[in-house]
């Protein structure tokens, strides 16, 4: 029994290695794209910087949109006025009560379409794009990839 240990010990341990080149590919990957067109106003992530989903990456600004915005909270404030006049008044409050109701969807409609200037990672994972910053005050076209992050 003493024999056939000492001849295990003696053999040499077999490595497995293999010597070459290698591309490392991520497991999952997700391309930021614009959904709105706009002037990159902000770039807050950088090539090989870690992060989490919802985390902004790039903000953009159009003021095409910012103005449809402040016209629709405009038009709530005044819709909310007409509504309060027409409850102290007794009349017309049904008529009021619709063009408050008209304001609120495009009040939201507006701030949905405010809220997809900041584009932010759906994904965990590292930036991948090269020169992020690069972007900073150029103006982008409606689904422009700007950012891509990999889960490496």
């Amino acid at each position: 029994m003493l024999v056939g240990t000492a001849v295990v010990l003696a053999l040499p341990l077999w490595r497995d290695s293999i010597a070459g080149r290698f591309i490392l590919e991520a497991a999952d990957r997700a391309v930021i794209r614009t959904q709105v067109s706009g002037r990159v106003t902000n770039v807050y992530v950088d090539e090989g910087q870690t992060v989490s989903p919802g985390e902004p990456v790039v903000q953009l600004r159009n003021l095409s949109l910012a103005s449809v915005q402040a016209e629709t909270e405009a038009g709530l404030q005044r819709a909310a006025t007409e509504v309060h006049a027409a409850e102290s008044a007794f009349s017309g409050l049904g008529a009021a009560l619709a063009r408050r109701d008209q304001a609120v969807q495009e009040a939201r409609s507006a701030a949905s379409e405010a809220a997809e200037l900041e584009l932010k990672s759906p994904v965990a994972g590292v930036v991948t794009t090269p020169r992020v910053s690069d972007q900073l005050g150029s103006f982008v076209k409606e689904g422009k990839e700007l950012v891509e992050v990999a889960d490496l």
